[in-house]
């Protein structure tokens, strides 16, 4: 061992604290660890054992009150429903209510009542201890559509729906698709008639109820307006000086007259074609540059 001279002070290292530990120290340090680790695992122990007595207990409960007759299913309130018959949803609430309102599947009932094409969305819920509530957002139909020998109604997000008894002769305007066209493509095509009537609708909504008819041709967007004007719409921007037009209108109205067709779709022109004559074409300019056509 290595000696330090007399009366130099050299403070010891950790190696040294711990080679000069004596052995009392170190038993007296292991029997805190194990009375430390043993409080610890009964602490452990005793919540476990308390957890799984209240987890049984629950269970056992949650199993009697569902057996038992104060939670037995007996009132069905439905809110919401302005066309679609109470019938149709009694229907479609057969194959999932239950006789116990505790143990019913709100998501399989919210489901079932969804396949009917009317309902938008619906929210289920519980009312202890006997009813369950069905809330339900219809859809709103904006426009017909005329399929072969029937009519069809449109909602504003596209979807073509069944009309109901006497909704076929609703006043709304009607979209001309041909009846070749299903699936998808129609789908398309209504949804892009829509745009235009909503466009519309957004920017002069007190024009919304003179459109009769709102059709897509090969390079356009024709709307007929219900004193037959015909107004050309270009499909990629219906927006299109349909602005200036609407403020333009009564004094194209006095040189022109009513009807006849407006076309809209040339960057900064607004062409006219009278009812009166057929032929003679006048072109109307919002102030810009409108030496070459451009669409």
């Amino acid at each position: 061992m290595k000696r330090r001279p007399r009366g130099e002070h050299v403070p010891y290292t950790d190696a040294d604290r711990q080679y000069l530990r004596k052995r009392g120290n170190q038993r007296v340090r292991k029997r805190r660890v194990v009375r430390h680790t043993a409080r610890w695992t009964a602490a452990i122990v005793i919540h476990v054992v308390v957890i799984a007595t209240l987890s049984v207990g629950a269970l056992a409960f949650a199993r009697r009150a569902t057996r038992a007759n104060e939670f037995a299913l007996r009132t069905i309130e439905v809110a919401g429903l302005a066309r679609v018959p109470d019938a149709t949803i009694d229907r479609a609430l057969e194959s999932v209510l239950g006789p116990n309102l505790l143990e019913l599947d709100l998501d399989a009932v919210a489901a079932a009542v969804r396949t009917e094409p009317w309902v938008r969305d619906v929210w289920v819920r519980r009312v202890l201890p006997r009813t369950v509530l069905i809330e339900i957002e219809e859809r709103v139909p904006v426009a017909r559509v005329a399929r072969a020998d029937r009519v069809a109604l449109v909602d504003v997000a596209g979807e073509i729906l069944p009309a109901l008894a006497g909704e076929a002769s609703l006043a709304l305007p009607w979209i001309d698709v041909p009846d070749r066209w299903n699936g998808e493509l129609l789908r398309a095509s209504v949804r892009d008639a829509l745009r235009g009537l909503g466009l519309m609708h957004g920017m002069r909504p007190d024009w919304y109820p003179v459109v009769a008819r709102i059709s897509l041709e090969r390079d356009a967007l024709a709307v007929v307006l219900r004193d037959g004007t015909r107004v050309l719409l270009d499909p990629s921007d219906p927006g299109r000086n349909l602005d200036a037009w609407l403020q333009l209108r009564p004094e194209i109205g006095r040189r022109a007259g009513l009807g006849g067709t407006i076309d809209l779709r040339w960057r900064g022109r607004i062409a006219v074609v009278p009812a009166s004559t057929g032929s003679e074409h006048e072109r109307w300019n919002d102030g810009s540059d409108s030496r070459r056509p451009r669409r």
